[in-house]
């Protein structure tokens, strides 16, 4: 999977299994429906290996670089369900 803003503005762009980008947005719940024939799934890291990831990241600076480690290993990401390609 590769992420991007690229030209989706306000989505995110997402590419799984060499197929080509779609611009994509966040998701309820896995299974459910989304537009354009897309599936609510978890792309990147289940919810719960997201949230236990961040609670023990976020707000620490290992590294002393002035980037929480959370956002720097992370780069963003806040949700790990988005609409996607079954």
């Amino acid at each position: 999977m590769q992420s991007g803003s690229g030209e989706c503005e306000a989505f995110v762009c997402l590419s799984s299994a060499g197929r080509s980008p779609v611009c994509s947005r966040g998701c309820d719940r896995a299974g459910d429906a989304c537009e354009n024939g897309l599936v609510c799934r978890a792309i990147v890291l289940d919810p719960p290996t997201l949230d236990a990831m961040r609670q023990r990241l976020q707000g620490r600076d290992d590294n002393r670089n002035g980037i929480d480690d959370f956002q720097e290993i992370a780069s963003g990401l806040v949700d790990s369900l988005y609409c996607a390609p079954h």
